[in-house]
């Protein structure tokens, strides 16, 4: 499942041989397969294999709500969740309690706290900094940033 797929990822998703690719969105001025809300996901607990969102959580209003959502719809032991935010140097989230116009409509920019965040909405948390040559990086409209790769813990 890919949230607010980004066609310049497209290739990417394509070589990953056995992959179906669900792309969803909150709006649908993408070329999306469903329209959904990562607040309340009308999907089954435990029945995703993968879940890619890139540059969503910032968006989201309750973002500790839809990490708690992705972690539900994610398979036990095996589903993995691979996210990236926008942050800033600093320890704590700065949250700005609307979204932000000038900030391109984000409601935060993510510190240090991150993946303590996602651990408290049950995941295990493995921080990858990813340092993207130039070219791939204008390719993609990325830059070099931390991934968390994500894995919903078994329930106790």
């Amino acid at each position: 499942m890919i949230f607010a797929p980004e066609r310049a990822f497209d290739s990417v998703w394509e070589q990953m041989e056995g992959l179906r690719v669900f792309r969803v969105d909150y709006e649908r001025i993408r070329d999306v397969d469903a329209q959904v809300d990562l607040q309340q996901l009308g999907l089954a607990s435990d029945a995703i294999d993968f879940v890619w969102c890139h540059q969503v959580l910032e968006h989201i209003e309750d973002d500790l709500a839809a990490m708690r959502e992705l972690n539900r719809i994610l398979r036990s032991g095996t589903g993995e969740l691979v996210v990236s935010v926008p942050m800033v140097e600093a320890l704590d989230t700065i949250e700005y309690g609307f979204a932000d116009p000038k900030e391109s409509g984000h409601w935060r920019i993510y510190g240090e706290d991150f993946a303590a965040k996602l651990e408290a909405s049950g995941f295990e948390v493995n921080r990858i900094d990813f340092v993207i040559p130039e070219k791939e990086a204008i390719r993609f409209g990325t830059s070099d940033e931390p991934f968390y790769v994500c894995r919903k813990l078994p329930k106790k």
